[in-house]
């Protein structure tokens, strides 16, 4: 899927007007104010060809990048998007404008004073005679309305041009996206939130965790554990010459030690591997279980084996330490031969049988 986003085809958009709630203060202390309610289309909006590229270039390069996560939908959840964009795919074609409907309802009932104003956009599109959905959601400033348009038998929609542009403004920016797909008659999602990163259950993830009642593929920790033992494999069985066996396992160990909370096996390549490898790193971890779009870092099932290195050599000698203590004071050589010299230079501490 990630691979042919760019062959995606726009085919109709749909747009719904999610106002703030106000705080429940400011209901006590005014109870006759008027509550804002949502602006519902009630048709597509019409769309020219730039509006189609505009959209096109947003979707994909926001589900196309290193930050998009791969979800499904958590069977305990309470949330009833799952079973919309079920009926969505399934159902009648003339039902598709009512399910929008519902979850752009959903979506007002379920947010509070803190979730920002926004436009909720649905954007149906083809992917090689696939149908997918995009949801995207756009937040803007108070006070920032959008154009209507009554259109064919007088149905309200909006203007799209005008969404364009304000997208294109400090006013309003794209902040969350979800691509549903179906494959294997389970409904995937491609979800990205140019927010922040995953696993954490705050405002910030309230889309993905309490809206769309979705969850990571995997546990974090769990792909994590996954990553961390096909790298190890990939550097010990395709990696021959000890120095860069090496130095790409210190890669590894300072992808995972440093203070991203994202991992994304593509830069990590690019980062740590020659350019006539990537592809060939890339494949390999996919072969051998791991997942290769961005995911949440999360050590906890490898933090001890992080902070010791081993080496094994074939007459049965193991040296193994810290990683700072073995970078700090041990050299490794390559020999012509295919074997490998190790000198340590350090104070001996006492020998023992084990």
């Amino acid at each position: 899927m990630r691979s042919s986003i760019r062959d995606l085809q726009i085919e109709e958009l749909i747009v719904h007007d999610i106002p703030k709630k106000l705080a429940q203060r400011i209901l006590r202390q005014t109870p006759d104010i008027l509550i804002e309610q949502p602006v519902l289309s009630q048709v597509a909006s019409p769309v020219n060809e730039e509006i189609i590229n505009f959209f096109h270039d947003r979707i994909a390069g926001t589900i196309g990048s290193t930050t998009a996560v791969d979800v499904l939908f958590n069977p305990e959840s309470e949330s009833p998007i799952g079973r919309h964009i079920n009926e969505y795919f399934t159902g009648n074609v003339d039902d598709r404008i009512l399910i929008t409907q519902q979850i752009a309802q959903y979506l007002f009932e379920i947010q509070n004073a803190q979730n920002s104003s926004g436009l909720l956009l649905f954007i149906r599109c083809s992917l090689r005679k696939q149908t997918v959905l995009a949801i995207l959601k756009v937040e803007r400033e108070e006070g920032v309305r959008v154009k209507r348009q009554i259109v064919r038998e007088g149905l309200m929609t909006f203007d799209v041009e005008h969404i364009r542009d304000l997208m294109l403004t400090e006013k309003t920016r794209l902040f969350k996206i979800v691509l549903f797909y179906k494959k294997d008659n389970v409904i995937k999602g491609i979800l990205c939130d140019q927010q922040r990163g995953y696993g954490r259950k705050d405002v910030a993830d309230f889309f993905i965790f309490d809206f769309l009642g979705c969850k990571l593929t995997e546990e974090p920790q769990i792909l994590t554990k996954k990553y961390f033992e096909v790298t190890q494999k990939y550097i010990n069985e395709r990696i021959h010459s000890p120095e860069k066996k090496g130095e790409m396992l210190n890669h590894l160990t300072s992808e995972l030690t440093n203070q991203s909370e994202m991992i994304n096996p593509t830069d990590f390549a690019r980062r740590a591997l020659p350019i006539e490898r990537r592809d060939e790193y890339i494949r390999f971890i996919q072969e051998n279980g791991a997942i290769i779009g961005s995911f949440t870092k999360d050590n906890t099932m490898i933090d001890s084996r992080l902070k010791r290195i081993q080496y094994e050599f074939t007459s049965g000698i193991y040296v193994f330490g810290s990683q700072e203590a073995i970078n700090a004071n041990s050299r490794v050589t390559d020999m012509d031969n295919g074997r490998m010299r190790m000198e340590i230079t350090d104070f001996l501490k006492q020998v023992k049988t084990k």
